[in-house]
């Protein structure tokens, strides 16, 4: 079914062809159908650009209101609880811009990948008081600015993850390793009860904890996410990023 804007282009579209005829008049009208299409797959992918931006990032922030809201319900009064939760509606109105800028300017430029997961995992420890360990070989790793998002969106997933799902993790380490000239690799391991390995490849565990969307996104600049139980207990994911493989 078409749209109005479309059904109102192709009128356009059919009053310019009209004094074309034959093979000119198809060539003209099939170059409108292109025409269409590609701005039908653009608009798609903005679409789901914008609800991944809401979901990972906007999401997070509302997520850590409700722990601010808890503690200030728990705690009246507090000025420590309430000047958290308004740290927090301001980190809200922060990244709305953020987004609303991205969108009007794009992903443009390069930013520090060491600095943005270090300012994440600070966060997120504040939030729920569960120590992260961020270990890099690199005190700067400066990437296009599409892969640090890419990055720090995963990474926080994988956090939100821990929180949701495991129950009793008193820890959780970030190792970041690699070169931006070569391959990046990014593991998240935390200490809860771990996930059973028979149920690593099932389709129910990649929808529940979002592991599909997050090895969509890594696949979209050509990264692979991988999953294993760690070495005593917990969970580990890992991202991979060859760099000779960015669309």
């Amino acid at each position: 079914m078409q749209s109005q804007t479309e059904g109102d282009d192709m009128s356009i579209y059919r009053s310019g062809a009209a004094g074309l005829q034959g093979s000119d008049k198809a060539t003209t009208i099939a170059g409108f159908h292109r025409a269409s299409a590609g701005a039908t797959v653009q608009a798609e992918a903005l679409r789901l650009h914008l609800a991944r931006e809401l979901h990972d990032r906007a999401g997070w922030h509302l997520s850590a209101l409700n722990y601010g809201i808890f503690a200030v319900e728990t705690a009246p009064g507090d000025p420590e609880a309430m000047a958290e939760l308004r740290h927090r509606f301001e980190a809200l109105a922060a990244t709305l811009r953020e987004i609303t800028t991205d969108l009007r300017h794009g992903q443009t430029g390069r930013t520090e990948l060491v600095g943005e997961l270090s300012a994440l995992c600070s966060d997120w420890t504040r939030i729920t008081k569960i120590p992260v360990v961020l270990q890099s070989g690199s005190t700067r790793m400066s990437l296009p600015r599409k892969v640090t998002a890419t990055f720090v969106s995963l990474v926080r997933e994988a956090l939100t993850n821990v929180s949701k799902h495991a129950a009793g993790a008193s820890r959780v380490e970030i190792t970041l390793s690699g070169s931006a000239g070569e391959a990046i690799r990014v593991a998240v391991a935390d200490d809860g009860p771990g996930i059973d390995p028979a149920r690593l490849g099932s389709a129910e565990l990649a929808d529940h904890h979002g592991l599909e969307g997050m090895r969509e996104r890594l696949q979209r600049i050509g990264g692979v996410l991988r999953i294993r139980p760690g070495e005593a207990r917990g969970t580990v994911l890992v991202f991979d990023l060859p760099m000779d493989r960015l669309p």
